[in-house]
């Protein structure tokens, strides 16, 4: 897995907290967001994206990271569809929606993931090289699936909407 640094997912976040700033702008206010796209965006990101694969990373950071597994020891993953995720090699077996996610977290938070056109590749193992997995899932699939762990979250009350 390459450990470089990808500055096109920087500049996605970047992209999407610089958008946020802009339509909570009061002088942006009374413009239409098009207009706003077209004035402010456009001409800096031509052919960019807000919901984006940095978008989706800061997002996965918030639910699987800054949110601490001990927060989720009574959260039930069945309702957590984890089958478009595609298993390329594991030394064990990870039939749960729940294994998924923790080498999930522990891939983002170790910055053993990837994005090559348009798939996100997952790494995780133990520090001894042990319990290997490697998995894949396209970035609109991954979109979705942030999508519906957020609302799974929301509906189990591990967050409220305040």
């Amino acid at each position: 897995m390459n450990n470089m640094i990808d500055w096109n997912l920087v500049s996605d976040g970047i992209l999407a907290i610089e958008w946020l700033a802009e339509t909570n702008s009061v002088e942006n206010s009374n413009k239409k967001i098009l207009d706003l796209w077209k004035e402010k965006f456009h001409p800096k990101y031509p052919g960019a994206r807000l919901f984006n694969n940095g978008v989706l990373i800061m997002a996965s950071y918030l639910l699987f990271i800054y949110i601490k597994e001990n927060e989720y020891i009574n959260f039930d993953y069945s309702n957590i569809n984890t089958s478009e995720f595609e298993i390329i090699k594991e030394d064990n077996p990870h039939k749960t929606s729940k294994s998924i996610c923790r080498r999930i977290r522990n891939s983002i938070s170790h910055g053993r993931f990837e994005i090559k056109d348009n798939i996100i590749f997952f790494e995780d193992s133990l520090k001894d090289g042990t319990d290997y997995i490697n998995f894949k899932i396209g970035t609109v699939n991954f979109g979705e699936f942030i999508s519906n762990f957020i609302n799974e979250v929301y509906s189990q009350k591990i967050i409220s909407t305040k």
